[in-house]
Protein backbone atom coordinates (compact mmCIF):
# COMPACT_ATOMS: atom_id res chain seq x y z
CA UNK A 1 0.00 0.00 0.00
CA UNK A 2 2.58 2.20 0.65
CA UNK A 3 4.29 1.70 -2.64
CA UNK A 4 0.39 2.68 -4.11
CA UNK A 5 1.01 6.21 -2.19
CA UNK A 6 4.64 7.16 -3.33
CA UNK A 7 3.42 5.91 -7.03
CA UNK A 8 0.20 8.36 -6.89
CA UNK A 9 2.32 11.18 -5.29
CA UNK A 10 4.49 10.87 -8.11
CA UNK A 11 1.89 10.74 -10.86
CA UNK A 12 0.34 13.55 -9.12
CA UNK A 13 3.45 15.40 -9.57
CA UNK A 14 3.69 14.89 -13.14
CA UNK A 15 0.15 14.82 -13.79
CA UNK A 16 0.93 18.79 -12.89
CA UNK A 17 3.77 19.58 -14.59
CA UNK A 18 4.57 17.16 -17.77
CA UNK A 19 0.76 16.13 -18.45
CA UNK A 20 1.89 14.80 -22.13
CA UNK A 21 4.46 12.87 -20.68
CA UNK A 22 1.87 11.60 -18.06
CA UNK A 23 -0.58 10.34 -20.52
CA UNK A 24 2.44 9.33 -22.64
CA UNK A 25 3.09 7.10 -19.81
CA UNK A 26 -0.01 5.99 -19.63
CA UNK A 27 -0.70 5.15 -22.97
CA UNK A 28 3.19 2.82 -22.40
CA UNK A 29 1.89 1.32 -19.87
CA UNK A 30 -1.93 0.26 -20.55
CA UNK A 31 -1.70 -3.50 -19.35
CA UNK A 32 -1.27 -1.57 -16.23
CA UNK A 33 -5.11 -2.07 -15.15
CA UNK A 34 -4.16 -5.35 -14.39
CA UNK A 35 -2.57 -3.81 -10.52
CA UNK A 36 -5.92 -3.88 -8.58
CA UNK A 37 -7.05 -2.28 -5.15
CA UNK A 38 -9.81 -1.21 -3.00
CA UNK A 39 -10.51 2.80 -2.07
CA UNK A 40 -14.26 2.71 -1.37
CA UNK A 41 -15.02 1.18 -4.77
CA UNK A 42 -12.64 -1.35 -6.62
CA UNK A 43 -10.29 0.74 -8.59
CA UNK A 44 -7.59 -0.61 -11.16
CA UNK A 45 -4.40 1.18 -11.39
CA UNK A 46 -4.85 2.16 -14.60
CA UNK A 47 -8.19 3.76 -13.58
CA UNK A 48 -6.38 5.92 -11.01
CA UNK A 49 -3.72 7.05 -13.55
CA UNK A 50 -6.74 8.45 -15.96
CA UNK A 51 -8.89 9.90 -13.29
CA UNK A 52 -5.74 11.87 -11.39
CA UNK A 53 -4.92 13.10 -14.85
CA UNK A 54 -8.17 14.15 -15.60
CA UNK A 55 -8.80 16.09 -12.50
CA UNK A 56 -5.74 17.31 -12.55
CA UNK A 57 -5.82 18.51 -15.99
CA UNK A 58 -8.94 20.57 -15.17
CA UNK A 59 -7.39 22.15 -12.25
CA UNK A 60 -4.59 23.10 -14.90
CA UNK A 61 -6.81 24.60 -17.58
CA UNK A 62 -8.63 26.76 -14.87
CA UNK A 63 -4.93 27.68 -13.14
CA UNK A 64 -3.68 28.98 -16.85
CA UNK A 65 -7.14 29.75 -18.40
CA UNK A 66 -6.97 27.80 -20.90
CA UNK A 67 -10.15 26.83 -22.85
CA UNK A 68 -11.03 22.95 -23.08
CA UNK A 69 -11.37 21.83 -26.24
CA UNK A 70 -14.28 19.63 -27.65
CA UNK A 71 -14.41 17.86 -30.81
CA UNK A 72 -17.08 19.23 -33.48
CA UNK A 73 -20.88 19.05 -32.84
CA UNK A 74 -21.25 15.94 -34.46
CA UNK A 75 -18.89 14.03 -32.91
CA UNK A 76 -19.39 15.48 -29.30
CA UNK A 77 -23.21 14.37 -29.60
CA UNK A 78 -22.79 10.99 -31.08
CA UNK A 79 -20.45 10.49 -28.03
CA UNK A 80 -22.57 11.77 -26.24
CA UNK A 81 -25.61 9.63 -27.13
CA UNK A 82 -23.20 6.71 -26.74
CA UNK A 83 -22.73 7.60 -23.19
CA UNK A 84 -25.87 7.51 -22.23
CA UNK A 85 -27.13 4.60 -23.51
CA UNK A 86 -24.28 2.51 -21.96
CA UNK A 87 -25.94 4.71 -18.72
CA UNK A 88 -29.56 3.34 -19.71
CA UNK A 89 -27.67 -0.52 -20.17
CA UNK A 90 -26.29 -0.04 -16.43
CA UNK A 91 -29.97 -0.04 -15.02
CA UNK A 92 -31.47 -2.56 -17.44
CA UNK A 93 -28.60 -5.11 -16.45
CA UNK A 94 -29.18 -8.15 -14.07
CA UNK A 95 -26.41 -7.15 -12.48
CA UNK A 96 -26.05 -3.73 -11.74
CA UNK A 97 -23.34 -3.19 -8.96
CA UNK A 98 -20.82 -4.69 -11.65
CA UNK A 99 -22.43 -3.10 -14.56
CA UNK A 100 -21.69 0.11 -12.92
CA UNK A 101 -18.37 -0.62 -12.73
CA UNK A 102 -17.91 -1.44 -16.63
CA UNK A 103 -19.72 1.38 -17.23
CA UNK A 104 -16.93 3.73 -15.14
CA UNK A 105 -14.38 1.79 -16.75
CA UNK A 106 -15.07 1.01 -20.53
CA UNK A 107 -17.12 3.86 -21.45
CA UNK A 108 -16.28 7.18 -18.83
CA UNK A 109 -12.75 6.87 -18.38
CA UNK A 110 -11.22 6.37 -21.59
CA UNK A 111 -13.93 9.13 -23.53
CA UNK A 112 -12.62 11.18 -20.80
CA UNK A 113 -8.87 10.42 -21.26
CA UNK A 114 -9.11 11.12 -25.18
CA UNK A 115 -10.82 13.83 -24.30
CA UNK A 116 -7.71 15.17 -22.48
CA UNK A 117 -5.68 14.14 -25.04
CA UNK A 118 -7.06 16.29 -27.58
CA UNK A 119 -6.27 19.19 -25.01
CA UNK A 120 -2.85 18.05 -24.35
CA UNK A 121 -1.85 17.99 -28.17
CA UNK A 122 -0.72 21.40 -29.32
CA UNK A 123 1.78 20.37 -32.31
CA UNK A 124 2.95 17.66 -34.88
CA UNK A 125 5.44 16.90 -32.19
CA UNK A 126 3.11 16.12 -29.33
CA UNK A 127 0.64 13.58 -31.52
CA UNK A 128 3.96 12.46 -32.81
CA UNK A 129 4.87 11.33 -29.01
CA UNK A 130 1.27 9.49 -28.17
CA UNK A 131 1.36 7.59 -30.90
CA UNK A 132 5.06 6.84 -30.56
CA UNK A 133 4.04 6.07 -26.71
CA UNK A 134 1.51 3.57 -28.04
CA UNK A 135 3.54 1.98 -30.75
CA UNK A 136 6.09 1.45 -28.04
CA UNK A 137 4.44 -0.92 -26.33
CA UNK A 138 4.76 -3.54 -28.96
CA UNK A 139 8.43 -3.73 -28.10
CA UNK A 140 8.70 -4.38 -24.52
CA UNK A 141 5.13 -6.69 -24.98
CA UNK A 142 6.46 -8.25 -27.66
CA UNK A 143 9.53 -9.23 -26.03
CA UNK A 144 8.06 -9.96 -22.67
CA UNK A 145 6.55 -12.19 -24.88
CA UNK A 146 9.57 -13.86 -26.77
CA UNK A 147 11.25 -14.27 -23.48
CA UNK A 148 8.70 -16.41 -22.32
CA UNK A 149 9.51 -19.23 -24.58
CA UNK A 150 12.74 -19.31 -23.33
CA UNK A 151 12.81 -18.14 -19.84
CA UNK A 152 9.03 -20.13 -18.86
CA UNK A 153 5.60 -18.17 -19.09
CA UNK A 154 2.54 -18.53 -21.02
CA UNK A 155 0.13 -21.09 -21.10
CA UNK A 156 -0.56 -24.74 -22.42
CA UNK A 157 -3.55 -24.92 -24.36
CA UNK A 158 -5.46 -27.04 -26.49
CA UNK A 159 -6.30 -26.30 -29.67
CA UNK A 160 -7.59 -29.70 -31.43
CA UNK A 161 -9.38 -32.09 -29.35
CA UNK A 162 -7.80 -35.56 -28.67
CA UNK A 163 -4.39 -34.08 -29.08
CA UNK A 164 -1.98 -32.94 -27.13
CA UNK A 165 -1.72 -29.37 -25.75
CA UNK A 166 0.14 -26.49 -27.17
CA UNK A 167 2.29 -23.94 -25.48
CA UNK A 168 0.85 -20.29 -26.26
CA UNK A 169 2.67 -17.06 -25.21
CA UNK A 170 1.23 -14.76 -23.24
CA UNK A 171 3.16 -11.91 -22.52
CA UNK A 172 2.10 -9.49 -19.37
CA UNK A 173 -1.39 -10.80 -20.07
CA UNK A 174 -3.01 -14.02 -18.00
CA UNK A 175 -4.14 -15.25 -21.30
CA UNK A 176 -2.68 -15.44 -24.94
CA UNK A 177 -5.84 -13.98 -26.30
CA UNK A 178 -5.47 -10.97 -24.43
CA UNK A 179 -2.07 -10.75 -25.43
CA UNK A 180 -3.31 -10.59 -29.21
CA UNK A 181 -6.20 -8.41 -28.59
CA UNK A 182 -3.87 -5.40 -27.92
CA UNK A 183 -1.05 -6.25 -29.70
CA UNK A 184 -2.29 -5.90 -32.95
CA UNK A 185 -3.81 -2.72 -33.30
CA UNK A 186 -0.01 -1.49 -32.46
CA UNK A 187 1.53 -3.08 -35.34
CA UNK A 188 0.24 -0.65 -37.88
CA UNK A 189 1.06 2.49 -35.74
CA UNK A 190 4.78 1.07 -36.10
CA UNK A 191 4.83 0.71 -39.68
CA UNK A 192 3.26 4.20 -39.81
CA UNK A 193 6.42 5.34 -37.92
CA UNK A 194 8.75 3.29 -40.24
CA UNK A 195 7.49 5.18 -43.13
CA UNK A 196 7.20 8.69 -41.28
CA UNK A 197 10.52 8.84 -39.76
CA UNK A 198 13.65 10.08 -41.64
CA UNK A 199 16.38 8.94 -39.31
CA UNK A 200 17.87 5.18 -39.79
CA UNK A 201 17.89 4.56 -36.25
CA UNK A 202 14.23 5.91 -35.87
CA UNK A 203 13.32 3.22 -39.03
CA UNK A 204 15.48 0.34 -36.88
CA UNK A 205 13.80 1.09 -34.16
CA UNK A 206 10.38 1.03 -35.22
CA UNK A 207 10.63 -2.08 -37.73
CA UNK A 208 12.04 -3.88 -35.16
CA UNK A 209 9.19 -3.03 -32.98
CA UNK A 210 7.29 -4.18 -35.67
CA UNK A 211 8.69 -7.94 -36.05
CA UNK A 212 9.08 -8.49 -32.68
CA UNK A 213 5.19 -7.84 -32.06
CA UNK A 214 4.65 -9.98 -35.19
CA UNK A 215 7.10 -13.19 -33.73
CA UNK A 216 4.95 -12.33 -30.16
CA UNK A 217 1.33 -13.15 -32.00
CA UNK A 218 3.00 -16.24 -34.31
CA UNK A 219 3.74 -17.20 -30.47
CA UNK A 220 0.42 -16.60 -28.84
CA UNK A 221 -1.06 -18.76 -31.89
CA UNK A 222 -3.69 -15.56 -31.81
CA UNK A 223 -4.71 -16.35 -35.50
CA UNK A 224 -7.43 -13.23 -35.22
CA UNK A 225 -4.91 -11.47 -34.81
CA UNK A 226 -2.14 -12.77 -37.23
CA UNK A 227 -5.56 -12.57 -39.88
CA UNK A 228 -5.93 -8.92 -39.26
CA UNK A 229 -2.25 -7.83 -38.78
CA UNK A 230 -1.59 -9.56 -42.10
CA UNK A 231 -4.62 -7.69 -43.97
CA UNK A 232 -3.33 -4.42 -42.68
CA UNK A 233 -0.07 -4.92 -43.29
CA UNK A 234 -0.40 -5.87 -47.05
CA UNK A 235 -3.22 -2.67 -47.28
CA UNK A 236 -0.48 -0.57 -45.55
CA UNK A 237 2.16 -1.46 -48.25
CA UNK A 238 -0.41 -1.57 -51.23
CA UNK A 239 -1.09 2.39 -50.63
CA UNK A 240 2.06 3.70 -49.05
CA UNK A 241 3.59 3.81 -52.54
CA UNK A 242 4.61 2.22 -55.76
CA UNK A 243 7.24 0.69 -54.66
CA UNK A 244 5.78 -0.46 -51.83
CA UNK A 245 2.54 -1.23 -53.74
CA UNK A 246 4.43 -4.03 -55.74
CA UNK A 247 6.12 -5.40 -52.84
CA UNK A 248 2.40 -6.25 -51.35
CA UNK A 249 1.12 -7.73 -54.37
CA UNK A 250 4.79 -9.93 -54.74
CA UNK A 251 3.78 -11.15 -51.28
CA UNK A 252 0.17 -11.69 -52.59
CA UNK A 253 1.34 -13.92 -55.24
CA UNK A 254 3.70 -15.67 -52.98
CA UNK A 255 0.87 -16.18 -50.90
CA UNK A 256 -1.29 -17.48 -53.57
CA UNK A 257 1.08 -19.80 -54.76
CA UNK A 258 1.69 -21.30 -51.36
CA UNK A 259 -2.27 -22.11 -50.99
CA UNK A 260 -2.48 -23.46 -54.51
CA UNK A 261 0.74 -25.70 -53.98
CA UNK A 262 -0.81 -26.52 -50.89
CA UNK A 263 3.14 -26.45 -49.19
CA UNK A 264 3.08 -27.47 -45.46
CA UNK A 265 -0.87 -28.69 -45.82
CA UNK A 266 -1.18 -24.63 -45.53
CA UNK A 267 -4.69 -24.66 -47.69
CA UNK A 268 -6.31 -27.24 -45.70
CA UNK A 269 -5.10 -25.50 -42.03
CA UNK A 270 -6.78 -22.13 -43.88
CA UNK A 271 -9.94 -23.52 -44.94
CA UNK A 272 -10.63 -25.36 -41.92
CA UNK A 273 -9.82 -22.25 -40.11
CA UNK A 274 -11.95 -19.89 -42.04
CA UNK A 275 -15.06 -22.92 -41.97
CA UNK A 276 -14.70 -22.48 -38.56
CA UNK A 277 -14.27 -26.41 -38.67
CA UNK A 278 -11.46 -26.73 -35.93
CA UNK A 279 -12.14 -26.44 -32.22
CA UNK A 280 -11.63 -23.28 -31.54
CA UNK A 281 -14.52 -22.50 -34.56
CA UNK A 282 -16.94 -24.87 -33.23
CA UNK A 283 -16.86 -23.77 -29.92
CA UNK A 284 -17.22 -20.12 -31.11
CA UNK A 285 -20.36 -21.26 -33.02
CA UNK A 286 -21.61 -23.09 -30.34
CA UNK A 287 -21.48 -19.50 -28.04
CA UNK A 288 -22.63 -17.44 -30.83
CA UNK A 289 -25.77 -19.61 -31.25
CA UNK A 290 -26.25 -19.09 -27.79
CA UNK A 291 -25.87 -14.91 -27.93
CA UNK A 292 -28.46 -14.78 -31.41
CA UNK A 293 -30.86 -16.70 -29.10
CA UNK A 294 -30.40 -14.38 -26.62
CA UNK A 295 -30.61 -11.67 -28.69
CA UNK A 296 -33.57 -12.64 -29.95
CA UNK A 297 -35.42 -12.80 -26.60
CA UNK A 298 -33.90 -8.85 -26.61
CA UNK A 299 -33.68 -7.48 -29.78
CA UNK A 300 -34.13 -3.80 -28.61
CA UNK A 301 -32.18 -3.08 -25.58
CA UNK A 302 -30.23 -6.01 -25.63
CA UNK A 303 -29.53 -7.51 -21.85
CA UNK A 304 -27.55 -4.98 -20.18
CA UNK A 305 -23.63 -4.49 -19.32
CA UNK A 306 -22.86 -7.73 -17.88
CA UNK A 307 -25.74 -9.01 -18.79
CA UNK A 308 -24.20 -11.54 -21.16
CA UNK A 309 -22.26 -13.34 -18.94
CA UNK A 310 -25.15 -13.41 -16.00
CA UNK A 311 -27.37 -14.75 -18.78
CA UNK A 312 -25.32 -16.88 -20.97
CA UNK A 313 -25.47 -20.60 -19.10
CA UNK A 314 -29.52 -20.52 -19.65
CA UNK A 315 -28.95 -19.95 -23.60
CA UNK A 316 -25.31 -21.83 -24.47
CA UNK A 317 -25.38 -25.74 -24.96
CA UNK A 318 -23.20 -27.79 -23.66
CA UNK A 319 -20.80 -28.86 -26.53
CA UNK A 320 -19.87 -31.96 -27.46
CA UNK A 321 -17.80 -33.50 -30.02
CA UNK A 322 -18.62 -35.99 -32.32
CA UNK A 323 -18.10 -38.81 -30.30
CA UNK A 324 -20.15 -37.71 -27.76
CA UNK A 325 -17.86 -36.41 -25.53
CA UNK A 326 -18.56 -33.58 -23.23
CA UNK A 327 -15.67 -30.72 -24.46
CA UNK A 328 -17.02 -26.98 -22.78
CA UNK A 329 -19.24 -25.83 -20.23
CA UNK A 330 -17.66 -23.36 -20.00
CA UNK A 331 -19.60 -19.87 -20.46
CA UNK A 332 -17.50 -16.44 -21.22
CA UNK A 333 -17.65 -13.05 -20.50
CA UNK A 334 -18.95 -11.82 -23.97
CA UNK A 335 -19.62 -14.07 -27.34
CA UNK A 336 -16.09 -13.63 -29.12
CA UNK A 337 -17.70 -10.93 -31.37
CA UNK A 338 -17.47 -7.20 -31.17
CA UNK A 339 -20.96 -5.99 -32.95
CA UNK A 340 -22.55 -9.32 -31.21
CA UNK A 341 -21.04 -8.30 -28.22
CA UNK A 342 -21.84 -4.49 -28.42
CA UNK A 343 -25.33 -5.14 -29.57
CA UNK A 344 -26.22 -7.28 -26.59
CA UNK A 345 -24.89 -5.03 -24.16
CA UNK A 346 -25.83 -1.71 -25.45
CA UNK A 347 -29.00 -2.44 -27.50
CA UNK A 348 -29.50 -1.92 -31.18
CA UNK A 349 -29.47 1.70 -30.38
CA UNK A 350 -25.99 1.42 -28.79
CA UNK A 351 -25.45 -0.74 -31.49
CA UNK A 352 -26.22 1.55 -33.86
CA UNK A 353 -24.54 5.10 -32.65
CA UNK A 354 -21.33 2.46 -32.30
CA UNK A 355 -21.28 1.75 -36.23
CA UNK A 356 -21.50 5.76 -36.36
CA UNK A 357 -18.42 6.17 -34.21
CA UNK A 358 -16.47 4.15 -36.65
CA UNK A 359 -18.34 5.83 -39.40
CA UNK A 360 -17.01 8.98 -38.75
CA UNK A 361 -13.48 8.01 -37.79
CA UNK A 362 -12.47 6.59 -41.01
CA UNK A 363 -14.52 9.81 -42.61
CA UNK A 364 -12.16 11.64 -41.36
CA UNK A 365 -9.23 9.36 -41.30
CA UNK A 366 -9.68 9.32 -44.98
CA UNK A 367 -9.92 12.72 -45.49
CA UNK A 368 -6.34 13.22 -43.75
CA UNK A 369 -5.10 10.42 -46.14
CA UNK A 370 -6.77 12.68 -49.18
CA UNK A 371 -5.60 15.88 -48.60
CA UNK A 372 -2.10 15.08 -47.20
CA UNK A 373 -1.35 11.50 -47.15
CA UNK A 374 0.38 10.83 -44.32
CA UNK A 375 2.11 7.28 -43.19
CA UNK A 376 1.19 7.65 -39.50
CA UNK A 377 -2.54 8.86 -40.32
CA UNK A 378 -2.99 5.35 -42.42
CA UNK A 379 -1.26 3.29 -39.64
CA UNK A 380 -3.82 4.77 -37.43
CA UNK A 381 -6.47 3.84 -39.83
CA UNK A 382 -5.16 0.43 -39.98
CA UNK A 383 -5.35 -0.10 -36.17
CA UNK A 384 -9.19 0.52 -36.42
CA UNK A 385 -9.06 -2.01 -38.87
CA UNK A 386 -7.09 -4.48 -37.48
CA UNK A 387 -10.10 -4.03 -34.20
CA UNK A 388 -13.01 -4.79 -36.27
CA UNK A 389 -11.41 -7.18 -38.16
CA UNK A 390 -10.68 -9.38 -34.90
CA UNK A 391 -13.98 -7.97 -33.73
CA UNK A 392 -15.24 -10.88 -35.97
CA UNK A 393 -14.03 -13.35 -33.97
CA UNK A 394 -13.31 -12.24 -30.79
CA UNK A 395 -14.29 -8.92 -28.16
CA UNK A 396 -11.46 -5.78 -28.61
CA UNK A 397 -13.22 -3.29 -26.59
CA UNK A 398 -14.63 -4.29 -23.20
CA UNK A 399 -11.69 -4.40 -21.49
CA UNK A 400 -9.87 -1.76 -19.52
CA UNK A 401 -6.71 -1.38 -21.97
CA UNK A 402 -8.96 -2.32 -24.97
CA UNK A 403 -11.55 0.32 -24.76
CA UNK A 404 -8.64 3.26 -23.86
CA UNK A 405 -7.13 2.11 -26.78
CA UNK A 406 -10.10 2.22 -28.93
CA UNK A 407 -10.55 6.35 -27.70
CA UNK A 408 -7.63 7.28 -27.97
CA UNK A 409 -6.98 5.63 -31.25
CA UNK A 410 -10.68 7.54 -32.09
CA UNK A 411 -9.43 10.97 -30.99
CA UNK A 412 -5.94 10.91 -33.00
CA UNK A 413 -7.76 11.96 -36.06
CA UNK A 414 -9.41 14.94 -34.24
CA UNK A 415 -5.78 16.32 -32.76
CA UNK A 416 -4.02 15.88 -36.36
CA UNK A 417 -7.00 18.29 -37.41
CA UNK A 418 -6.04 19.92 -34.44
CA UNK A 419 -2.74 20.17 -34.99
CA UNK A 420 -0.81 22.46 -38.05
CA UNK A 421 1.19 21.39 -40.97
CA UNK A 422 1.71 17.80 -39.30
CA UNK A 423 3.79 14.90 -40.96
CA UNK A 424 5.76 14.67 -43.98
CA UNK A 425 4.34 13.56 -47.19
CA UNK A 426 4.10 10.28 -49.16
CA UNK A 427 6.19 10.55 -52.32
Amino acid sequence: MIFLFVFIAIFLYFSWKRPLWTLGFILFTLPIYQFRFHLFIPFTLLEAEILILFFVSLIRFAYTKQKIVFPNRLHSYIIIAFLLIASFAVFYSPVLKKAAGFWKAYFIEPVLLSLIALNLVRSKKNVLFLVKSLAFGAFWIGLWAIGQKFFGGGVMSMEDWGKPEVWRATGPFPHPNFLGLYLGPLLPLCLGLFFQERKVSEKALWISAFFIGAVALILARSEGAILAVGLATFLFLFFAGKKERNIAIFLLIIALMLFSLNLFSLRDKFITKITFQDLSGQLRLNIWDGAFKMLKDSPIFGVGLGGYQKLAPFYQEKYYSKTGELISVETHPYPHNLFLSIYLELGIFGFLVFCLIIGLFFAQGISLLKEKEYFIVLGVNLSILVILVHGLVDTPYFKNDLSVLFWILFSFPLSFHKSQNFGVQRT
